[in-house]
């Protein structure tokens, strides 16, 4: 499970977790964790419906970071399967 938190620091804005909801063991989930996602797309941008389709997540070396989003940056892209 992803989720986005702006309130972090830049380049920790990005938590990989376990799945099962929110981190905090409730069994729901947050807003931030809900992207928008284009079925039968090969590789599409993961946008946080919370950031209106403005921040992008983008690979960034061993972990993932966020950025405007950007058509062109092929960092910005996630295959799915």
């Amino acid at each position: 499970c992803l989720n986005f938190d702006p309130r972090r620091p830049a380049g920790d804005q990005v938590i990989l977790f376990s799945c099962g909801g929110r981190a905090d063991g409730g069994g729901l989930v947050a807003d931030s964790q809900e992207f928008a996602f284009e079925q039968g797309e090969a590789s599409q941008q993961l946008s946080p419906l919370t950031e209106d389709g403005g921040v992008c997540l983008v690979a960034d070396g061993a972990k993932l970071a966020s950025a405007a989003c950007d058509s062109g940056d092929d960092k910005q892209f996630f295959s799915l399967g």
